[in-house]
């Protein structure tokens, strides 16, 4: 999603207040001003101007502008079913820019009707990961086969969309060629591929992921899977992981503990309460609240009141509230009550 444009100027927000289809299309094919034009296609977009199809797939022939291209096609996502075959002429189109923003439109268009042409669109290799990402938005198993096949294609950037819409779509039959994925000669397919068995909570993964967390391109990917599959098997080594030199890894570890939630992991959660890192230190409250230990209260009411980081101290309380214990919700009483007369 593109950030908003702060100096879009009040004639484009006057123009969609009063829903001026017209002027709003003349500022986005012929605006001057680059930024106006990009503003004019969010505005046709939220506006579902079916009107405006036409002249939005004008607006990407030809088009250099990178913003613009993307603010055309999510409009034109946006628009919806009156957009589907302009969409879908477009990926035919003689316009390399004009393939991948048509397949990126499907792909949020969410239309079961894109799927074939989208399958058609995978024999052109110039848009094969655009296409592929968007039949993973879509998430139809009908495009699981062709999606398979294209973890072996030559493009790292295919095979890496490829896995990530394998895992959007969540297909059985995938599991077998991404743990072969995670095997992939660039470190990128691998974590797409890592994420995907995640997403799909492959049991059969869980120890290839584990022998992923020494590939250390791969390593958040792989903790995080572990934490979404959810196996107490993982608890050994994603608890090794605590001490890791690197602050994001620590926190992914202690997120994905929280995950598993188990109790036998509460006092290695405890000691990541006073870890050197705030993202770490609000992990590590926000797992304890969701394991629901009641070992865990002293340390949460310690750290919510003593950490140097407000959002930990929200954390902790939050977390004492999960757990429900008289003792910690009384705490939070207490500290909420002090916060107020600070104020």
């Amino acid at each position: 999603m593109l950030p908003p444009i702060l100096d879009a100027g009040s004639e484009v927000d006057q123009h969609r207040a009063n829903r001026n289809i017209d002027a709003l299309m003349n500022i986005l094919t012929s605006g001057p001003i680059m930024a106006n034009r990009i503003a004019a296609a969010h505005a046709l977009g939220n506006l579902k101007a079916a009107e405006a199809v036409p002249a939005l797939m004008d607006s990407l022939h030809g088009q250099t502008n990178r913003d613009l291209r993307v603010a055309v096609a999510e409009a034109l996502g946006k628009i919806g079913e009156p957009a589907l075959e302009p969409l879908i002429s477009g990926l035919t189109s003689d316009d390399l820019q004009v393939r991948r923003a048509s397949a990126r439109a499907l792909g949020q268009l969410a239309s079961p009707r894109a799927i074939d042409p989208l399958i058609d669109a995978m024999e052109d290799y110039t848009v094969r990961d655009a296409v592929s990402r968007a039949l993973g938005e879509l998430g139809d198993p009908r495009a699981a086969r062709t999606l398979i096949d294209a973890l072996g294609d030559d493009s790292m950037f295919v095979r890496a969309a490829a896995a990530e819409a394998l895992g959007n779509i969540g297909d059985a039959d995938a599991e077998e060629a991404l743990l072969t994925t995670m095997r992939d000669r660039d470190s990128e397919v691998r974590r797409a591929a890592a994420q995907a068995l995640g997403l799909m909570g492959s049991s059969a993964a869980i120890e290839a992921l584990i022998e992923a967390l020494n590939d250390l391109p791969v390593r958040t990917a792989a903790i995080e899977a572990l934490g979404n599959i959810g196996s107490e098997v993982a608890i050994e080594p994603l608890v090794g992981m605590l001490n890791n030199m690197s602050a994001k890894t620590r926190q992914y570890a202690v997120e994905a503990l929280g995950k598993i939630g188990s109790p036998d992991t509460t006092q290695d959660l405890i000691g990541r309460l006073t870890d050197r890192s705030m993202l770490v230190r609000r992990a590590a409250a926000r797992s304890l609240g969701a394991i629901g230990d009641v070992t865990a209260v002293e340390s949460l009411i310690e750290s919510m009141y003593q950490d140097e980081e407000i959002i930990v101290s929200w954390s902790a309380a939050y977390a004492l509230e999960l757990i429900g214990a008289p003792d910690g919700l009384d705490a939070v009483a207490e500290w909420r009550a002090e916060l107020e007369e600070e104020e």
